[in-house]
């Protein structure tokens, strides 16, 4: 082999080897890192906090509830949605800026910024950072540190110290197979429908009978309750403006579930019989706003029951 030849193949390997590391210095699978240092199987509590307000979720063994600014059951689709995409978010291992006047750039300083705090169940601290927006960008800063790094994933807007968009839309949702039956009364009528296995059953003080397989009425009921009866707006700690409404209420739903757990829901007329203000299990901390063509559902006479 030739000295012109050694040398051609010293460069070409040389080329290749320094070809691969530049590959691999700049391939995005390699420079990409989580950024929160959380186990999922020690997070307990988070909390989201900026200048003005503070939310809190936390969870006993696997369900997960509003703590802070007060209790209430918590949006599961989004308490999924942050542990499955802002938990794991992913950056670059390079920050896009060490300087601390790009804070405010990108709002990631204490006046601008969400700080985002994981605990586990003894409260203690596993990770914190301040979160912020920059055009359609999340980024992210430990409070210790200067340095900024670009979130990447599909954050959207889950980063909100908002109480109102963490909390559950649903007054009551539940799968047909669980109800044992559902006790109406009403202005005009009370009656029971009952789950009896193989059949529904039509009572009241007048009259039972069985109900036809496929009673449009019963599916209506029943799918309004897979679907679940959702509010349009909360009243909070406001009940004795409102507790006139259900001394004499208009409609009381009484769900029973196979396991003989109840709920009640109490409805009164508001805003000249358009809306309900609704009341669950005797709670007056908070009541719900629902459209009146919800109670219209349950508000049947037995001859509806009686149809193919």
């Amino acid at each position: 082999m030739t000295k012109n030849n050694k040398i051609l193949i010293i460069v070409l390997v040389f080329l290749v080897v320094l070809l691969l590391l530049i590959n691999r210095l700049t391939d995005p699978r390699e420079r990409r890192v989580t950024y929160f240092d959380v186990d999922l199987d020690e997070l307990y509590a988070v909390e989201i906090s900026n200048m003005e307000d503070t939310v809190r979720v936390a969870r006993t063994n696997d369900t997960w509830n509003l703590e802070k600014p007060f209790p209430f059951p918590v949006d599961r689709s989004r308490i999924r949605n942050f542990l499955e995409q802002v938990v794991p978010a992913q950056t670059s291992r390079n920050p896009v800026s060490v300087s601390e006047s790009s804070h405010p750039r990108y709002s990631v300083n204490e006046q601008r910024g969400v700080l985002v705090s994981f605990l586990d169940a003894g409260n203690n601290l596993l990770d914190q950072a301040y979160m912020g927006r920059r055009d359609r960008a999340h980024y992210a800063r430990r409070p210790e540190s200067d340095e900024v790094y670009q979130l990447l994933g599909h954050i959207g807007m889950m980063i909100s110290a908002n109480f109102q968009p963490w909390r559950d839309v649903f007054i009551f949702n539940m799968p047909r197979g669980d109800i044992k039956s559902i006790d109406v009364q009403y202005a005009r009528s009370s009656y029971t429908i009952s789950d009896e296995n193989t059949h529904w059953e039509y009572n009241s003080s007048e009259q039972s009978f069985t109900i036809p397989d496929g009673n449009r009425s019963v599916d209506l009921i029943l799918q309004r309750f897979e679907e679940g009866i959702a509010s349009m707006r909360f009243y909070d700690f406001v009940y004795d403006e409102y507790e006139h409404l259900f001394e004499d209420p208009e409609l009381v739903l009484t769900i029973k579930r196979h396991d003989n757990r109840e709920t009640e829901l109490l409805w009164g007329f508001y805003r000249d019989e358009g809306e309900f203000l609704v009341k669950k299990d005797g709670n007056t901390d908070y009541l719900y706003l629902v459209d009146a063509n919800i109670a219209d559902k349950f508000t049947k006479a037995h001859q509806h029951f009686q149809q193919q």
